[in-house]
């Protein structure tokens, strides 16, 4: 999968650099452990430390372990997205997971896409 925003969406102000943009991570877990998303919840968190494309600000699972979801937010969906996908395809219970980018922030009619995680090909 190849994921490109145009340029000159960006220079047409369609993607503004002062909002929330979004990548939202759903995902089946289904594991009776919680060990393993704990440990990749702790490696997301030093990921993201020193990261200028934006930040990792948590997740939400369901008590039963069945699922859940994981919050980032930066200025770009897609520079943030591009970053995080190869430390996200480490994790095999995240392959397939919905991805959901918002360009823009919660308040106005933002641009969205939504894919499965997958390894991009160039």
């Amino acid at each position: 999968m190849s994921l490109s925003i145009p340029n000159s969406d960006l220079e047409n102000g369609l993607f503004s650099e002062n909002e929330e943009h979004a990548v939202i991570i759903s995902f089946w877990y289904g594991k009776e452990s919680d060990e393993e998303f704990y440990d990749m919840t702790l490696a997301l968190n030093d990921f993201m430390e020193d990261a200028v494309v934006g930040r990792y600000d948590g997740h939400e699972t369901n008590v039963d372990n069945t699922d859940g979801t994981l919050f980032f937010y930066g200025k770009n969906a897609e520079a943030l997205y591009k970053y995080i996908q190869p430390e996200l395809l480490k994790y095999d219970f995240l392959l397939g997971a919905e991805v959901y980018l918002r360009f823009g922030g919660m308040d106005n009619d933002a641009l969205d896409l939504t894919f499965e995680l997958e390894p991009i090909n160039n």
